[in-house]
């Protein structure tokens, strides 16, 4: 829902000034052009969907066509799913499995896991990922910095927080991580 601006030049051939009126969908301007002269005309629009839109160009004797070709790209969204197992137990390695799932294709994703970075050069629909972590890392959700661009090369960030249940935690350590959790 951007708004877009469409520039157009026009230019009179002939070897007398020639009164036109210019329009792009809903919105015409009128124009008059000295001989050999151009000129320029902006139309703003609201980009909602791509398409192909036609421009207009009319005087009392001639109509001239221009088509416009309108690319909108939809701004991407990730999601974590599918995220296994639930439940752990303290202090064992764990083969953590989840899901990154977009709306539209994103590009040169790099997610920073804390104590590793993952970089995925495309996700199209979704991927299947799977690292190997400390169940310790796991104990108050793994956080997870992600920065990717859409096919604009516009740059996102995002954050998302990866739950575990992790049972079987001793004492202290329920002490340290919930101490720790102030800090971040």
């Amino acid at each position: 829902e951007d708004q877009v601006l469409v520039q157009c030049q026009i230019q009179n051939m002939q070897e007398e000034p020639l009164n036109v009126k210019v329009c792009l969908l809903t919105e015409c301007h009128d124009a008059t052009l000295l001989p050999k002269a151009s000129k320029g005309i902006t139309f703003s629009l609201k980009a909602e969907t791509s398409g192909r839109f036609t421009a207009t160009v009319e005087s009392a004797r001639q109509v001239a066509y221009a088509s416009i070709p309108l690319n909108v790209i939809k701004t991407p969204e990730i999601m974590l799913t599918h995220i296994k197992p639930e439940t752990v137990e303290y202090d064992e390695e764990v083969h953590l499995s989840f899901t990154i799932e977009t709306d539209t294709p994103v590009y040169n994703v790099n997610m920073d896991l804390g104590f590793n970075d993952v970089n995925i050069e495309k996700i199209e629909e979704s991927k299947e990922m799977t690292i190997i972590t400390s169940s310790k890392n796991l104990i108050n959700g793994m956080n997870i910095d992600l920065v990717y661009s859409d096919a604009a090369q516009k740059v996102y960030h995002d954050k998302k927080t990866i739950k575990v249940n992790v049972t079987n935690i001793p004492w202290y350590a329920k002490m340290i991580f919930w101490m720790a959790s102030f800090f971040q």
